[in-house]
């Protein structure tokens, strides 16, 4: 009969530390600044981790970005429905159908070089 292998959670240990009442104040400030507390925050500063609240940011922003995408996409989406609809397309249309790809392939670079530049970031 094999046996079970329990696994067990690691028992965090308290470690004490002495630091001037000032210099406390300030890590205190500064964690709250990033919503996270004071062990959070040493811990992340000590081990280069990513903070909670730029997380938070990063994802943020992802979904802004997803946003702006889903807003110009619907309005391509109008305009390619009335061209369908009318089986032509009349100068005004297809000037406005360009403006709003143009518009569209814009937003995709920018947002495609944030997120090159917050992966390279992430994995520095």
């Amino acid at each position: 009969m094999k046996e079970k292998k329990i696994k067990t959670k690691p028992i965090n240990k308290r470690v004490h530390f002495v630091i001037s009442e000032e210099r406390k104040n300030k890590w205190l400030e500064l964690a709250k600044e990033e919503y996270s507390s004071l062990t959070d925050f040493i811990i992340t500063r000590v081990e280069g981790n990513i903070t909670r609240y730029d997380i938070k940011t990063i994802e943020g922003l992802f979904e802004k970005m997803g946003g702006n995408r889903n807003k110009v996409e619907s309005n391509i989406n109008q305009v390619t429905r009335i061209i369908n609809v009318a089986q032509n397309i009349n100068e005004e249309n297809m000037l406005r159908f360009l403006e709003l790809f143009s518009e569209y392939s814009r937003k995709v670079e920018k947002q495609n070089k944030i997120i090159t530049k917050v992966y390279k970031k992430l994995n520095s």
